[in-house]
């Protein structure tokens, strides 16, 4: 198995989505809670393996959802560090 890895000259790109997608992006309004905007639920990770999950679930606080609720396949569920 071959790994290839980007020339460090390459200049890194980051798309500011407020300057690119303007329409997909509303400004909240001020009387407006967490549940106005949503509630995702992710179900996953199994023992040992909770990265998948919480990564879900921030990428879902991060792009607007308002609750997010995480429940994992396994007796103990992982600490959160």
């Amino acid at each position: 198995m071959m790994f290839h890895i980007a020339p460090p000259n390459i200049a890194p790109y980051r798309a500011h989505a407020q300057q690119h997608f303007p329409s997909l992006l509303r400004t909240r309004p001020n009387n407006s809670h967490k549940g106005t905007f949503g509630t995702v639920g992710v179900i996953g990770g199994g023992d040992g393996m909770a990265g998948a999950a919480l990564l879900a679930g921030i990428a879902a606080l991060q792009t607007g959802c308002g609750k997010v609720f995480i429940g994992f396949n396994q007796a103990t569920p992982p600490s959160a560090a």
